[in-house]
């Protein structure tokens, strides 16, 4: 049986090694020991639909040792990356290219060029790029619905790489060379963050001439299919403001343009956070502020991942100005809350507190809403 090597095995690589074990053995690799033993004992401890069931059926053997993959058939790479920093890839590859003569995928966000300069650093490695094109939460259900964009040097290596996606059900798309597909990973969410950014402008504006932004849009999308403006809230997460900039920063590096557009937008985010602050350190008139729900996505979604969560930029704020903060999570153990507050020198709100509270405020429908004044 052909065996696929996946290296990262977080929110993004243990779903993808699910979806490829239903096929294929998959030797996983991860430097989190815990989470190795934890695979290896098809415990999952998540918000992943589907994704505990799938590891029950799965063919998948985590170590943390990376040679664990010397004899696969391919590698994929599913490491963290940022606008800045690249080195967790770098390093991988560099180990890999000791011992490994095969295709390896890199499934990481990157810049344009980045598996180019990277080909050429170690070339002793295949080096393809395949973006991960999931949503946080539904990255096991969705990993085979998304058209995989495999970002290729050359047909041979889209045939082989391919073949392994379409065994398992998924679509395939070649993209020769690699650039068009690291660039389409980054306009995906480039994308995304200015949705979000043109509309919370015009809820500023709206919102200057004295007007319920929310009706107003309403109004502007209503019975217009060519006019689809996203409800105006804070936003963050992991991707889209991270995934924006380094697009930004890529083509000021390699062709001297500043985007301005680009950079507005994440300029905008960071205003609608600060906006959201001085609101509710307005209405707070001295006294302290609950907040709950503290993930990067609002309550109803389960979400449970806090890692650039806006909300928890509104608390930097308002901690820093001397207002004091509590804050409270459903979605969250009581060891993260806990863990969290004390990173942000912020309370641990309890029940009574909502009620003692100068202002509550609760993270949903995509906004920080304030839910009592007192």
């Amino acid at each position: 049986m052909p065996s696929i090597g996946i290296i990262g095995l977080g929110v993004a690589g243990l779903p993808a090694a699910a979806n490829f074990g239903l096929k294929f053995k998959v030797k996983g690799v991860d430097k989190d020991e815990n989470r190795v033993k934890e695979i290896n004992n098809r415990i999952y401890v998540g918000e992943e639909e589907g994704l505990l069931e799938a590891l029950s059926k799965t063919n998948i053997e985590a170590s943390t040792d990376i040679e664990h993959v010397k004899d696969c058939d391919m590698v994929i790479l599913c490491l963290p990356s940022d606008s800045r920093n690249f080195t967790i890839i770098d390093s991988v590859l560099s180990e890999l290219n000791n011992f490994f003569r095969k295709d390896v995928v890199i499934s990481s966000t990157v810049y344009p060029t980045f598996t180019r300069k990277m080909q050429g650093k170690y070339p002793n490695l295949k080096l393809s790029y395949v973006p991960i094109r999931t949503f946080e939460g539904k990255a096991f259900t969705q990993f085979m619905q998304f058209p995989h964009i495999i970002g290729v040097f050359d047909d041979a290596a889209y045939e082989r790489i391919s073949g392994f996606y379409s065994e398992c059900g998924g679509k395939t798309v070649k993209a020769n060379p690699p650039e068009k597909a690291e660039l389409a990973k980054l306009f995906s969410n480039s994308f995304r963050q200015n949705e979000m950014a043109i509309a919370n402008e015009l809820a500023f504006i709206a919102k200057s001439y004295g007007q319920d932004p929310r009706e107003v849009l309403y109004l502007t999308n209503e019975g217009d299919p060519n006019r689809r403006i996203k409800a105006p809230g804070i936003w963050g997460g992991y991707c889209l403001g991270k995934d924006t900039i380094m697009l930004s920063k890529a083509v000021e590096t390699d062709h001297g343009h500043v985007s301005d557009f680009l950079n507005t937008s994440e300029k905008i985010r960071l205003d609608t956070i600060r906006r959201k602050a001085d609101e509710i350190k307005k209405n707070s008139k001295g006294g302290f502020v609950c907040i709950e729900g503290i993930a990067c996505k609002p309550i109803e979604t389960g979400s449970t991942d806090i890692r650039n969560s806006p909300v928890l930029d509104v608390v930097e704020i308002l901690r820093g100005e001397g207002v004091e903060v509590k804050i409270a999570d459903p979605n969250l153990s009581d060891e993260v809350i806990e863990k969290t507050a004390s990173q942000y020198r912020a309370g641990v709100a309890r029940k009574e507190d909502f009620e003692k509270c100068s202002v509550f405020a609760r993270f949903e429908n995509y906004d920080l809403m304030i839910k009592k004044l007192r």
